[in-house]
């Protein structure tokens, strides 16, 4: 074990190439076109890898989406971009949701509710999705 920080890059990669059926990064390197050493360089927690320009690729090779990957919101993790959601008991995607919603106003709670409804109803609707997305992480 390491005694470097862990990487949070790092860290949804490789549950992504576990979540992909164990995918090799001599696989993943095949499948995205670069070295070995490039995919082992970032799953190397003592680099710190924050990303990588081949972010998109990497995504499309694992299905995660790139925002997922890059770690962009916690909003991303609660629209269902995780690879594999079942990784997320509901008890914790509840708690996580409660954590965003803390100390909001009545009428953004409404806002955001009503955006909910249409995105149980309309699950695959990418405008629903971004708004959410948008309300979650505090934007206007």
């Amino acid at each position: 074990m390491s005694d470097q920080p862990s990487s949070g890059f790092a860290d949804r990669l490789r549950l992504a190439m576990k979540t992909a059926g164990d995918m090799s990064q001599s696989e993943l390197a095949r499948a995205i076109g670069v070295r070995p050493q490039a995919i082992q360089y970032l799953l190397n927690p003592a680099n710190q890898a924050q990303g990588s320009k081949h972010l998109v690729a990497i995504a499309n090779a694992l299905d995660v989406s790139p925002q997922w990957l890059a770690g962009s919101s916690a909003a991303a993790m609660l629209l269902g971009t995780l690879p594999e959601p079942h990784f997320l008991s509901s008890q914790q995607l509840v708690e996580q949701l409660a954590e965003l919603l803390r100390d909001r106003p009545e009428r953004e709670l409404s806002e955001i509710a009503k955006l909910l409804h249409a995105l149980c109803v309309a699950p695959d609707s990418e405008i629903v999705k971004r708004r959410l997305a948008r309300k979650l992480d505090g934007d206007k």
